[in-house]
């Protein structure tokens, strides 16, 4: 019993170390779709707003209220608000998810934020240039990590800094 225990284990072992794993390069060739973002500043924003929405009109008068915000009706008001916050949260989701990113060996990609995929091209850390309209952008991105189920990438741009979460997309058959 103890033969064939060990056997396994050194089949296995032989597997294991026979095995070749991708390097970031070669993990990151391919097409991935937005899966989830994280930027606290956005986060911060978004929270600030609804604790505004959770007090606004509460220390004021209704006649105060319509001189300040247009209405007296505040509860009407914070609803409006917070339809439209829901709304930009929803939006920001759906960027995330509509973003998707073609990554080729020869260095080449595709950025499709909508529908129209845009020409761009590549590097490790992740460099994206892109034509945009008549002008040309660059967006760098590090990668946090890439592997066959997932890849990390986070920006800093301006006042924004966060990461977003891709997952390979399947291409259609």
């Amino acid at each position: 019993m103890k033969k064939i225990i060990l056997i396994l284990l050194a089949g296995a072992l032989i597997s294991s170390c026979t095995e070749k794993k991708k390097s970031v390069s070669e993990a990151v060739i391919g097409k991935w779709r937005g899966f989830s973002q994280d930027n606290p500043e956005l986060e911060m924003m978004i929270r600030g707003q609804e604790m505004f929405l959770d007090t606004v009109g509460n220390s004021t008068t209704p006649e105060q209220n319509k001189e300040i915000y247009g209405t007296d009706n505040m509860e009407a008001f914070k609803a409006d608000q917070r339809a439209r916050l829901n709304k930009f949260k929803e939006e920001q989701y759906a960027a995330t998810a509509n973003t998707v990113i073609t990554l080729k060996n020869d260095g080449t990609a595709e950025l499709n934020f909508d529908g129209t995929p845009q020409p761009a091209k590549w590097r490790l850390a992740l460099v994206l240039d892109a034509q945009v309209g008549d002008s040309m952008e660059r967006v760098v991105m590090d990668i946090d990590y890439a592997n066959d189920t997932a890849m990390k990438l986070r920006f800093n741009e301006q006042e924004f800094s966060g990461s977003v979460i891709f997952h390979p997309e399947k291409e259609k058959k």
